[in-house]
């Protein structure tokens, strides 16, 4: 019995965890279909330790099995990808090659110039979905392997880049509509 419960605890601790990051993702159809499971396997569970109250293997269970089904529901996430993220490329060196290339290949960069304590630099921002961003990550290492970058989860952003061309006809449009 406790094996079972650890198993089954691994389960829906596993279903929580993912279900939390999808909702805090705007994954909001897929959360409460993983929290029907997820509460499904904990009933189930928690009938099973009433049942055993006198067998403390089964409380272990329980706790190593919530323990063990984080670790597992992260590892799950971070196997799927889901979502978009931020990429800030900070750069001190010409990233002249590296903006040519990611704009080649059809990343949506936006260039910065700033400044921080040790002078002037780029910052290259590229949002993304997160399932692509081991090639960015290649791409700017092979071009720039001194860059500093930062990685941010987003829950939102247009996927669409306006182009100046449709913009201008955007403006024209709403000014007619006025």
């Amino acid at each position: 019995m406790p094996l079972l419960i650890f198993i089954a605890r691994i389960a829906d601790v596993s279903l929580g965890t993912i279900r939390v990051i999808f909702a805090a993702k705007g994954f909001s159809m897929w959360a409460p279909i993983l929290g029907f499971f997820e509460v499904f396997i904990w009933l189930l569970v928690i009938r099973q330790i009433m049942s055993n109250l006198s067998n403390p293997l089964c409380f272990m269970a329980y706790a190593a099995g919530f323990a063990t089904g984080t670790h597992v529901g992260i590892r799950i996430e971070d196997m799927l990808r889901v979502g978009k993220v931020i990429i800030r490329i900070h750069t001190k060196r010409d990233s002249g090659k590296l903006l040519k290339a990611l704009r080649k290949l059809g990343y949506p960069v936006v260039v910065i110039n700033a400044e921080n304590h040790v002078g002037r630099i780029k910052i290259l921002s590229v949002v993304i979905k997160r399932q692509t961003l081991p090639r960015l990550v290649e791409i700017m290492r092979q071009y720039n392997p001194h860059a500093v970058y930062s990685i941010e989860d987003i829950r939102y952003a247009i996927d669409e880049v306006v182009r100046p061309r449709r913009l201008k006809r955007d403006l024209v449009h709403s000014r007619k509509d006025k």
